[in-house]
């Protein structure tokens, strides 16, 4: 939606020198929480940062894009795995962890892959074997 693109360019425009970037950061992912887009699952993942010095920010979009069902969230998540993966590897494992800690979504993720080709279930695999 409108609304998503524009909130979105709102956190891409913060700051993280300024002040207020935490509190700001989170008043916005609110707004994109309470805005129940399904997309966005596609498009907070940038926002990971295996460097960031507010690990309550990283945890904060982690609730926001687990907040869907179970379905939405795997065929979601699935789509941006290799970008998540390349831009911040460790956060991607947090994510893929607690997947692996939700019988439901770890069902789906898993039927889901089957439907990929190889090279892509090795890739997941093999961060599922990292954690």
């Amino acid at each position: 939606s409108q609304d998503l693109i524009f909130l979105i360019s709102e956190l891409k425009d913060l700051s993280v020198t300024d002040g207020q970037y935490v509190h700001r950061f989170e008043q916005i992912l609110f707004k994109i929480t309470n805005l129940d887009e399904p997309d966005s699952i596609l498009l907070l993942p940038q926002f990971f940062n295996d460097n960031s010095e507010h690990d309550e920010l990283m945890f904060s979009l982690i609730h926001s894009i687990e907040q869907f069902d179970d379905i939405i969230y795997a065929t979601k998540l699935i789509q941006v795995l290799p970008n998540l993966y390349e831009n911040a590897p460790f956060w991607c494992s947090v994510l893929l962890k607690r997947v692996r800690n939700n019988k439901g979504t770890e069902q789906i993720l898993n039927i889901l892959l089957e439907s990929k080709d190889e090279s892509f279930r090795n890739f997941v695999n093999s961060i599922f074997l990292k954690n």
